[in-house]
Order: C-alpha cells, then structure tokens, then sequence
C-alpha cells in the first residue's frame, strides 16, 4: 500500500505522533506535497476514519489503548504491516521492530488474522546534568528490566554509563540511599585527605630543615655581630 494521494490522520501539529509520522513517512516520500495531512488524533481520528474523512490513521499506543482498540477490533479497518521494518530500524536507530501475534486482541475473531509487523519508538529518560548521581542509579535501577545504553540524539549521563557496563556497586546494593549518599561523601573526603596528605608528608622533612636552616643562619649572623662588637 501506497500512501502517496490519501488523506492520513497524523495527529495535532506539534504532537509526537505528528512528528514520528512527517519524520518516518517522508523518509518514504511521503510529505505534506504528496499526501493529505489532517490534524486528527485519538478519537477524532476514529471517528474521521469512520465517516471516510480520512484514509489512513498513523497512530503510536500499546493495544490496550482505547483508541488502537477501537480501531483493532473494527472490522472495517485493516491493520498495516511494516514489511520493511529492519530497514527502518537501520535507518533510525531508536525504532524497535515489534510482531503483533496473530489472535492476541481476540482469540475468538482470531484477530488479528495473521502475526503483523510493527515498528515502535523507544522511550527517552532526560535528566539534567547536575542531578545527583544517586538519583540516576535509583532510576536506571527501576528501569533495569528493559535497559538501553546507546542514545544517537542525547549523550548519556555517566552515572548511566557505569550502571551498563558493571551494573549497581557493592554500596548501592547493600546500603540504603541515604547512608550510601553518606558513604559515598566520606570516600571522597578521605580519597582527598590522602591525596592531599601524602604530598604534604613527602615534603615536611623538607620543609622541616630549610626552617631550621633559616633559624642557623638568623642566630649565625648574630653571633657574626657580637663578634665584629668584640674587635671594636
């Protein structure tokens, strides 16, 4: 199926389905110069695809969503396949490729009739890059199940990247927040006193004699006087 010439439902202006849809639709071709854009989403575009106001729906939702329901089980509507879907992932690195299984909305209307493949957008977690690190392991750590350590639009927090590659440290994974934030600080604290402190011990024998030196020449000098005041 082509979607050059038809009427697609594509969503408020601004919205993200709106967007994925320019985005993936004219890599394809398919523009506003070629295709009719309209500004439906949700239940105005089942309603418009119902009354023929539109051709087509681009819409993004799990299948429980009211509005992917209404459309999964109306038998007037034909769900699409994306037979090019490894190509689009290629293409753009944050798409997933998704198989909708055949009779997974309805078992009893075997609907749909035959497995479907989707094309699903990955969700994004942004942070600002002066929130503490501890809340981003709280975060990665609820997130663990489904995690993605590669981002080709925002860099990754370090605090992130470490949680990839050697997961929760011995301290996140046996102290609570609270005291791990705290052991976390006196580590830092004492990794400085030592850091700090060793310099200091190298040089103190130094410092030591150049100050005992500097006292030498102080009372030899005096005496140089007293003995200069004994000739006269």
């Amino acid at each position: 199926m082509t979607f050059r010439d038809k009427r697609i439902a594509v969503g408020a202006a601004g919205s993200g389905t709106h967007v994925s849809a320019e985005r993936l639709l004219g890599r394809s071709g398919v523009d506003s110069t070629t295709a009719t854009f309209l500004p439906f989403g949700g239940a105005a575009a089942v309603e418009a695809l119902d009354e023929s106001k539109v051709d087509v729906v681009w819409t993004a939702g799990p299948p429980d969503a009211p509005t992917v329901r209404s459309l999964l089980r109306n038998p007037k509507v034909r769900l699409m396949s994306f037979p090019m879907a490894d190509a689009f992932t290629r293409v753009f690195p944050d798409l997933v490729r998704l198989v909708l299984p055949q009779g997974v909305i309805d078992l009893d209307s075997i609907t749909p009739p035959n497995d479907v493949v989707l094309i699903g957008t990955t969700t994004k977690v942004l942070v600002r890059n002066d929130l503490h690190p501890q809340i981003v392991q709280l975060l990665l750590q609820t997130m663990v199940e489904a995690p993605n350590a590669a981002d080709s639009e925002y860099p990754v927090a370090p605090a992130a990247s470490d949680f990839y590659k050697s997961g929760p440290s011995l301290r996140q994974r046996y102290l609570p927040l609270w005291l791990s934030v705290h052991a976390q600080r006196a580590i830092a604290v004492l990794v400085a006193g030592i850091a700090i402190g060793l310099p200091t011990f190298r040089f103190l024998p130094v410092f030591y004699q150049w100050v005992m030196r500097r006292r030498l020449m102080y009372w030899y000098a005096k005496l140089k006087a007293l003995e200069a005041s004994f000739d006269h």
